[in-house]
């Protein structure tokens, strides 16, 4: 009699970040840092001073972050400190204000976790997700250090 049919394998479950990282989110990108812990939650304030300056082709909002900003990775840390942002500062509620948060949340405080300060810039467009990460939250012409 011909062997039965094995049954199908059960789709593999969703790998947990390893101990040690913590999850966020740009867009529909999720990453995963390797130099975050997982309960290293701190409690907001998440922004110390928010400024508006002259940026490199227009105005730019300043953002300080406090220490908790710089360094806390709960799960809902980034959305938090978006929610006090714009309770700050509430003409940032843009797409593409938000995806230049969303980026110095996620990289930028890993790449540089000392940077004072963020700059986010009115004029920059909503890209996809690889190009905000491959611009350095810049994206657009007249890239700006600063930010």
């Amino acid at each position: 009699a011909p062997a039965a049919a094995a049954p199908a394998a059960a789709a593999p479950a969703a790998a947990a970040p390893a101990a040690g990282s913590a999850t966020g989110s740009l867009g529909f990108l999720a990453v995963t840092t390797g130099s975050a812990s997982s309960d290293s939650h701190k409690p907001s304030p998440y922004i110390a001073d928010v400024q508006w300056v002259n940026g490199l082709t227009d105005r730019a909002l300043r953002v300080t972050p406090t220490e908790a900003g710089r360094t806390s990775w709960g799960p809902r840390d980034e959305a938090d400190a978006w929610a006090e942002l714009v309770a700050l500062e509430p003409g940032v509620d843009t797409p593409g204000m938000h995806q230049q948060f969303s980026c110095h949340w996620v990289f930028a405080r890993v790449v540089d976790p000392t940077r004072r300060a963020w700059q986010f810039e009115p004029w920059r467009p909503v890209v996809p997700d690889a190009m905000m990460i491959a611009t350095g939250c810049n994206p657009g012409s007249g890239s700006s250090s600063g930010s």
